[in-house]
């Protein structure tokens, strides 16, 4: 018995003194721990502030190519319009073209038959 209360006493003993030797490293590991997440805290912000820059980016993207892509409607749209009024143009040539050939061949076709009526009379 008085080994085992020995041996008990020895026990008590060095789980004290652990414990006060213990203190220091344990407030080094708190310090330590805290350090840590002021890290991951900073990351964390520092991430969120890349994403947040990232979306922002993405949006003005977004808006500078929906701004272009209304731009180039409206410019196919105009040229679309440009061209009608070119083919428009371009058959009312066309068809201003047949009759004024239509008016010389008959133009010509009477010059003819005056030539010829004049021969006759010659």
């Amino acid at each position: 018995r008085e080994k085992a209360q020995m041996l008990k006493q020895k026990f008590h003993g060095r789980g004290e003194a652990e414990a006060s030797n213990g203190a220091a490293p344990v407030g080094a590991a708190a310090d330590l721990q805290q350090s840590r997440e002021n890290e991951l805290r900073k990351a964390l912000e520092a991430s969120e502030r890349r994403e947040r820059e990232t979306r922002e980016s993405s949006m003005r993207r977004e808006q500078d190519s929906q701004a272009m892509l209304a731009a180039e409607t409206a410019e196919v749209q105009r040229l679309k319009r440009e061209l009608e009024h070119a083919m428009e143009d371009g058959e009312r040539q066309r068809t201003q073209v047949r009759q004024l050939a239509e008016e010389k061949d008959a133009v010509v076709g009477r010059l003819r038959g005056r030539v010829d009526e004049l021969e006759q009379e010659l």
